[in-house]
């Protein structure tokens, strides 16, 4: 039997280049809407086209957009939803959308801020990069700094935050935790549903 060479090819979306679009960051849906309609420009969608890849209607990221919905309540299936489109982690899509922050990969808060402190202050004190660091800056948001430090870790090659401030290492202590609970208890028991559907 002959093949049909006019079968369908799934189509290959073009990789979401990482930037959002500014003003729309500056509105209530912040850097998670941003992205979408970044996304959507660099792919030349329209916005309709956007929401119905992410599985609601355009009436709905017009919500988001205006702050009638918050952001940081979007569904599990949304948020999946927006890291296939995107391409990214659903861990990703629900610090875009502000429902998780850096500080939620440590264990108080207390801890983050002293943690971030300590790296800052690294950065202040290296002759090449310290001058950078403005007034402003010190006394900034600690997530404002946290960016500053992995921006620095990113440019010199090193790694001055301790914790797990990153997807793959969570996806590898849940599996670590999930290996020694199974000798006593069932999975299911054991781990939360949501911190399963998370790493997804």
């Amino acid at each position: 039997m002959k093949k049909n060479r006019n079968t369908a090819q799934p189509e290959v979306k073009k990789p979401w280049s990482g930037r959002v679009h500014e003003e729309e960051c500056t509105r209530p849906g912040g850097l998670l809407t941003g992205a979408l309609v970044a996304c959507a420009a660099e792919r030349q969608e329209t916005l309709n086209e956007m929401a119905a890849h992410v599985g609601v209607g355009y009436g709905y990221i017009n919500q988001l957009r205006s702050g009638l919905r918050n952001v940081s309540s979007i569904s599990d299936k949304f948020s999946q939803d927006c890291a296939t489109y995107l391409g990214i982690s659903r861990l990703q899509v629900l610090m875009l959308a502000g429902r998780i922050s850096p500080s939620d990969f440590y264990d108080s808060a207390s801890s983050y801020k002293e943690e971030v402190a300590r790296a800052l202050n690294f950065i202040c004190e290296d002759p090449q990069w310290g001058h950078l660091i403005t007034g402003e800056l010190r006394s900034s948001h600690s997530d404002t700094q946290y960016a500053v430090v992995k921006l620095y870790e990113a440019a010199t090659g090193s790694t001055l935050v301790r914790g797990h401030a990153n997807s793959k290492n969570v996806v590898e202590d849940l599996a670590s935790f999930a290996r020694e609970v199974t000798m006593s208890a069932p999975m299911s028991a054991a781990m939360p549903a949501a911190w399963l559907n998370l790493c997804a």
